[in-house]
Parts: structure tokens; sequence; C-alpha cells
């Protein structure tokens, strides 16, 4: 059971003593923006994320984490905009998702989504205790759990990873053909075999070979570089930057709870490097491969402004809260955890390529739901190609009562980081559960359904070999001992 401190108190009064002001300096624009409505909540976003920065440092809490993660992740997609658009860091727009269903709507979902956000820190400082991360000396155990490792991620590795160069070959391959919108919708099977059973097993694979090194970092480096090397480069061709942001992520929290490195600055140039090379990622996009494509690449090189582009590319994921809180409460009623539910059924159902579950889907995805004819003709017209939000999905559920939820959901992202912590010493269900990293980084900017069946499946699947080769071993000592 977490302790509540005195520091842990002082950190959450502050925390409310800033969202009360915050609500009386927008006090005006809650009930009918003004001009320069942008400038003041850029304004209170940033004395948040000031606050959560102290929050980091005055708890100790890992920088490189699930935790930050998920807060960085939620902040990036929900807020971020604003902030580019309030302090005129990029020229006015009408059609971005900001100001596409009016000010006063984007005004309330982005108040919305800055206290859930905060909430979500209170709950962390709240559950928060400081657990030590320590990778025990070698033992014979050890070595049998780390030989089972190696060779459970080399057998999946061969077996993955032609489908997964199969599968990247043939989005590169619609992006030439037909732009960025043509990777989310290229063909992936071969000759008809769907290949996601495979794909979704590459990651794990390469955290098990990597877990299986813990206590050598050189050998460690030599695969998660040349690996985070390549998802950069595929990202570069095909635009698809969140799905390689959300494989790096469970590799660095890997490598940072191993071995534990102090982030310095050459640490903080690599990161700069990176958002360097997505903004001109995000760019690509627009760009087809063809003969003037390198020629556009060098312009952008120049042009580019990393920190900014990112914020004005990734913020638009707050057109879903403006949108569930156009449909909920005026066209429909909130669910009170009903998608949760319905959420686990769905993505099951759909996993086992069934569709008996299809029913539910008005609850469990909310693209779904405002299709429905209910929802009226601006919201039907607006969900094709629709992403998801777990803020949105929150406020679909639970409206205000979202920021006690979050304080849940908080609890749990720490429960999973302790879970990792206690699983240092066994690598390959480290392995196994570092991988489902990637799948709550997605749920921040998509469903329920995201990150229920995929995590089952991997860890059934992996499980079910760990347990026979363990078994194997037992019945050869036990041989053994008998000799």
């Amino acid at each position: 059971m977490a302790k509540l401190t005195g520091k842990k108190i002082s950190l959450i009064l502050l925390g409310f003593l800033i969202l009360v002001l915050m609500w009386r300096y927008l006090y005006f624009d809650l009930n009918g923006v003004t001009n320069g409505w942008e400038y003041r909540m850029a304004i209170v976003s940033i004395i948040l994320v000031i606050y959560y920065i102290a929050v980091w440092k005055i708890l100790k809490f890992r920088l490189i984490s699930p935790s930050f993660f998920i807060l960085l992740s939620m902040w990036l997609f929900h807020v971020s905009l604003v902030v580019v658009m309030g302090f005129k860091l990029h020229e006015y727009n009408p059609y971005i998702m900001l100001y596409r269903y009016g000010n006063q709507n984007s005004f309330n979902a982005l108040f919305f989504s800055n206290v859930v956000i905060t909430f979500y820190v209170f709950g962390l400082i709240l559950f928060f205790t400081k657990k030590s991360s320590t990778v025990e000396e070698t033992t014979s155990e050890d070595l049998v759990e780390t030989k089972i490792c190696r060779g459970i991620g080399i057998t999946l590795f061969f077996i993955t990873i032609l489908p997964m160069l199969y599968t990247n070959y043939a989005q590169v391959t619609a992006k030439i053909a037909e732009g960025y919108s043509g990777t989310m919708s290229a063909d992936t099977s071969f000759h008809g075999i769907p290949l996601g059973w495979f794909t979704k097993l590459f990651l794990p694979s390469i955290l098990l070979i990597m877990a299986s090194y813990k206590n050598n970092k050189r050998k460690f480096l030599m695969i998660m570089v040349p690996i985070i090397t390549y998802y950069t480069i595929f990202m570069f061709f095909t635009g698809r930057k969140g799905n390689t942001i959300q494989t790096i992520a469970p590799i660095l929290v890997m490598y940072f709870f191993y071995f534990k490195p102090k982030v310095k600055i050459v640490h903080l140039a690599l990161v700069y490097g990176g958002l360097y090379i997505m903004t001109i990622v995000t760019q690509t996009r627009k760009m087809s491969v063809d003969t003037n494509f390198w020629d556009q690449v060098k312009y952008l090189v120049l042009e580019a402004n990393p920190i900014v582009d990112m914020m004005y590319e990734m913020g638009g994921t707050i057109k879903a809260v403006i949108q569930m809180q156009l449909a909920v409460p005026d066209t429909g009623s909130f669910l009170f955890g009903l998608t949760y539910i319905s959420g686990i059924f769905v993505s099951i159902s759909n996993g086992l390529k069934l569709s008996i579950a299809t029913p539910l889907n008005h609850y469990a995805v909310f693209a779904d739901y405002l299709s429905l004819p209910e929802r009226g003709a601006l919201l039907n017209s607006s969900v094709a190609s629709m992403g998801g939000s777990s803020i949105a999905e929150w406020w679909w559920n639970f409206g205000w009562f979202s920021i006690i939820f979050v304080l849940l959901f908080a609890k749990l992202i720490l429960d999973y980081e302790n879970k990792l912590i206690k699983l240092l010493n066994n690598p390959t269900k480290l392995a196994i559960w570092c991988s489902f990293l990637y799948y709550i980084m997605r749920y921040t900017r998509g469903y329920i359904t995201d990150a229920v069946w995929d995590p089952l499946f991997i860890y059934c699947f992996i499980m079910v070999i760990y347990k026979y080769c363990k078994k194997k071993v037992r019945v050869k000592n036990r041989d053994q001992s008998y000799e």
C-alpha cells in the first residue's frame, strides 16, 4: 500500500491550486470563448507541464518508464496542438482539428483533457511506491532461464522476420502507389494468408533476445541499435511514426530498467535527432516516392522544426474528444464502463476472426457509435478513418467522473511498472510483459479493443512454449540426478 507522505499531499494540493487558478483564468472562455483563447489555454497547458516536471523531479519518478510514456503520449496527442497555435509557432490553418468543429467545442475538449491528464498525475502521486530494481548475480538457475529465453526469442525471430519484412515491403509499396493513406489499407496478406499472427510476435522476439543479455550491455546494445535504426528507416519511407514510437518505447524501457544509464546530454541530443527525423517523416506522408523525392527531403531537412512540427502533427487527436463531447450527453447516454466489458468480447471475437460480438461494436468502438444516425449528419460524416482516444473513451463512459476513473488507470500503470521490476530476473516473462507497453501506448490514441486480444495472444503463445521448455529442463535434471 502506497504511503501518503507530506510531500505527496503538498504536491497534490499544489496541483489542485493550479487547477483552481486555471478555472478562474479561463472562466469567461468556459461560458463563451473570445479572441486569444488559444493563447490562454496554451499558457495553462505549459504551467501544467511545469507542474508535471516538478512532480517527476521531487518524487524521483523514473524518466524512462511506462508511466512517463503514457503521460507523454496523452499530452502530445491531446494538448500539444493548442500550444503550437496559442504561441503562434505555426501559421494559422482553419482546417486543422483545433478549428474544424468550432472554437468553443475545442476549448471545452482541451479543458477536459488538461484536467484528466492532471488527475492521471495525481494518481501517480497517490499510488507511487519506490521499488528497487536490481539484477541478481548469475546463478545456475539464471543460466537456464537465460538459455530458454534466448532460445524462444531466436526461434520466434526466424519465424517472424520474413512475414514482418514482407508486411513492411507491402506498406512501402502502398506508400509509393497511393501515398500515406495507402499504408493504412495495404494488403499485407501473402497469397491470402494473413500475416498478422506472425508479425505481432516480432517485437516480443526482439525483447526476448535482448532480455537474455541482461548481464551483457554490449550485446544488448548490438541488438537494440540496429532494430531502432531499422524502424527509423521504415518510418522514414512510410510516415508511420506512431507504430515506430510504440515499438521503440518498450525497448528503451527494458534497456533503462536493466542497465540504469544516467540521462546525459548525448541522450537528449539523440532524442532531438529522433524528433528531427520524425518531423521530416511527417512531411514525407504527403510526398510520392519518385525522382523528386530526395530533392524534397533535402528541402525539409533545412526547414524542419522538430518539436513544433511534431506537436502540430500529433495534437489532432483532440478531434476525438471534441466529437464525443458533441455526441454525449446531447445525443446519447454515458455508458459507465460498458465499453470495457464489450471491448473485451469484441477484441477477442475479432482476434479469432469470429463475428459473434459484432452487435457490441457500437458500445466498444466510439467510431462505430458516432456513425449511428442518432448522432447527426455532422458526426456521421466525420468518422471515416477516425482514430481513437483514451480520453474521449473516458468521456463517453464517465463524463466528468473520468477524473475518478483515471486515478484507477494511473494505479494500473504503476502496478504494471512494478510488475516489470519484479520480473527483472526472469527475462522471458519480463520480455512478454514489456511488449505490452506497445499496446498500452496505442490505447492512448486508440480504443480499448486495441489492448486486449493481441497482448492475450502473445502472453498465451509464449508462455505455453516457456512452460514446455521449463518442464523439459526439469525432466532432464531429474533424469541426470537418478543417474
